[in-house]
């Protein structure tokens, strides 16, 4: 089966061709569900628009992204790869992406990509971006090793994010949009994504419609810990032929399987100076527009 990538492209004529796929536009996706629907403010105060520089946040918004400290965010490294800090900007604060007075606009000093990750197998697609400047935002607490069972088969979780609410009309909404998703278990991952499915890396969730879509890539799906506390134990990576596709779970990085990482590089971040000897740095190129890719041995 095919899957693609949860990013949205620059313009509207790449999208209808990269995106066009099978199946109804009408299909129900993140935040058109009977579960969730548009964020009321406050909710999910940790959740980041990552936005093209020298566009409007409603404009430019292509990506979705988490706080995890007062200078870094958590992303997709699909989101990122092959841009450089110049091409973006980070928006907090604000569920409305057209009501950027209320929010928080700063630019990125430093794109650290985890050193495994894998453009074609997507395996570790985490990125962490460190901001030139702190942001008010509160941080969500990154799932660890230690976090047993947070995200198991039957966990409920919450994603959000301002991706497409329909299957390639490139309509992704002003307000931040939420809905909840079952993590699902090894067999049917692997049963929808076959040896696309890397347990060690990634998870599965939803599967019943409610889905995110083109834009939503990057952003944070979080679940609540045996001590009642809430923690990012996925970021949107990737999913099936077309968004809200009844059976079709969507892929998450596994958060928990790279927390070491996330956190070893939090301690040793120097923004200040924008260099972190030892870490992967993306090339200064545009990055691709490609949002699908295709499984080993199909046609």
């Amino acid at each position: 089966m095919q899957t693609h990538r949860l990013t949205q492209l620059v313009a509207a004529a790449v999208v209808a061709a990269a995106l066009a796929a099978p199946g109804s536009a009408g299909a129900i996706v993140l935040g058109k569900h009977d579960v969730g629907g548009v964020a009321r403010s406050g909710v999910f105060p940790y959740v980041a628009a990552l936005v093209y520089s020298g566009q409007s946040a409603l404009d430019g918004q292509f990506c979705g992204a988490s706080v995890i400290s007062p200078g870094a965010v958590l992303t997709a490294a699909h989101c990122v790869h092959g841009m450089t800090t110049g091409q973006i900007a980070v928006v907090t604060g604000s569920t409305l992406l057209s009501d950027e007075r209320h929010g928080q606009r700063t630019a990125v000093a430093q794109i650290v990509i985890h050193p495994h990750y894998s453009d074609d197998s997507m395996a570790h697609d985490v990125a962490v971006l460190l901001l030139a400047h702190d942001v008010a935002a509160p941080p969500i607490a990154v799932a660890g090793r230690r976090d047993a069972g947070v995200d198991a088969p039957g966990v409920k979780a919450r994603v959000a994010g301002w991706g497409d609410i329909s299957n390639g009309q490139d309509d992704g909404p002003d307000a931040l949009r939420w809905t909840s998703v079952d993590v699902r278990s090894d067999r049917t991952c692997r049963h929808s994504y076959g040896d696309d499915y890397l347990r060690s890396t990634m998870l599965c969730a939803g599967g019943n419609t409610a889905d995110p879509c083109g834009g939503d890539s990057g952003g944070p799906l979080v679940a609540t810990g045996r001590d009642g506390a809430a923690r990012q134990i996925g970021i949107v990576s990737f999913g099936g032929d077309r968004c809200g596709q009844p059976g079709v779970p969507g892929m998450y990085a596994r958060v928990s399987s790279d927390g070491a990482w996330i956190q070893a590089l939090l301690a040793t971040s120097t923004r200040a100076t924008g260099i972190l000897p030892g870490v992967r740095q993306t090339a200064a190129r545009l990055p691709p527009l490609l949002t699908r890719r295709r499984r080993a041995g199909d046609s």
